[in-house]
């Protein structure tokens, strides 16, 4: 049989396609360059986490939301010429009359025209964002942009009650109840307006000074706000000093911080004032009036009251201290006796004794 031809070389692959799973060259090159070059970074990383997608908007909602965007631009390019708008608003002979002027700290006015149109513009641009953010949680706002976070004002009822403490009741001592509170609701709490800081005293304005003097809380949701609300509530309702608990726990926290707290002076049971162990209302009542002494009035037998004795002296009931025994004189003469010495002041026992 004639032999078989020689096989004949395979042809290259086309378009440069290699041997390991029939991949192109360009696939390759691909490959590698989106596992090693630049990654593009995403506009918000909060979009792309698992249930924070933002839902799929209505043709209502995004002709809305491109309504305010325009909105939201259109202030950004009022705010670059403010300035220009307010110099031409004061050549106008039918403006609107300007109100009293107000100055801050540093003796400079805070109410121009450019400043009130500028405040005015800003408003407009944040109302428009907290639309924009109710329908597309992810917008990115301005970055000057700052975003409102819930308050809330209690107005003190100063000229009820001018001789009231209210704000001793709400800071508390050393500002030690104004942090409770703080650290439970978990809001800013701080006393604003009129009479808020003593005269002559220097710091930043505040901006609410010519307000009525006010408890403003500040928080970062509302059930915040609302629990700062509900704690700071009673203690803005006037109560007698003698039923004022608040105001005894206060005094009595000032005295252990300043080291003239007295711990007789208080139940060691409830930690109250204006009674003893004994009568403690929370004691259990079958013990309670039992056992009682009758000088120092602790629950203890008299016989063992460590006062009795300056008790009785004090009456004239003490008397001289019992003589010893005749037996221990006779037992230790004997002692002295049987060493050959002789006790001054002391017979000598009898013979055979």
């Amino acid at each position: 049989a004639a032999p078989a031809p020689p096989a004949e070389p395979a042809a290259p692959a086309s378009n440069g396609a290699s041997a390991a799973g029939g991949a192109t060259y360009e696939q390759l090159r691909a490959a590698r360059k989106a596992k090693w070059g630049k990654k593009e970074k995403s506009t918000n990383a909060l979009a792309t986490l698992p249930g924070l997608r933002a839902k799929p908007l209505t043709n209502q909602q995004e002709q809305e939301v491109a309504l305010l965007v325009m909105q939201v631009d259109s202030c950004k390019h009022r705010l670059g010429t403010v300035e220009q708008d307010a110099a031409a608003a004061s050549l106008d002979p039918n403006r609107s009359p300007s109100p009293p002027p107000t100055y801050g700290p540093d003796g400079a006015r805070n109410n121009t025209r450019a400043d009130r149109m500028k405040k005015q513009i800003l408003a407009e641009r944040d109302t428009a964002i907290k639309g924009i953010l109710k329908l597309q949680p992810f917008y990115q706002p301005p970055s000057d942009y700052v975003r409102e976070r819930p308050t809330r004002k209690l107005y003190i009822p100063i000229k009820e009650y001018p001789n009231y403490n209210f704000i001793g009741l709400i800071i508390g001592p050393r500002g030690n109840t104004q942090k409770k509170m703080e650290k439970e609701s978990g809001c800013k709490i701080s006393i604003r307006g009129k009479g808020s800081v003593k005269s002559g005293a220097r710091g930043p304005a505040k901006g609410d000074e010519e307000d009525e003097l006010h408890v403003l809380i500040t928080g970062d949701t509302e059930e915040q706000a609302d629990r700062a609300v509900e704690l700071c509530m009673p203690l803005l309702q006037p109560v007698d000093d003698s039923t004022n608990e608040h105001k005894l726990r206060q005094l009595k926290e000032l005295s252990i911080i300043n080291g003239t707290f007295r711990e007789d002076d208080y139940c060691r049971i409830c930690g109250e004032k204006g009674h003893k162990e004994h009568d403690c209302p929370t004691r259990d009542p079958k013990l309670r009036g039992i056992i009682k002494c009758a000088v120092c009035g602790e629950p203890h037998a008299t016989r063992d009251c460590p006062q009795r004795a300056g008790a009785l002296n004090a009456l004239g009931m003490g008397g001289a201290p019992a003589a010893p025994p005749a037996n221990m004189d006779q037992e230790y003469l004997n002692f002295m006796s049987e060493l050959g010495e002789d006790v001054p002041g002391m017979a000598k026992p009898p013979a055979g004794a």
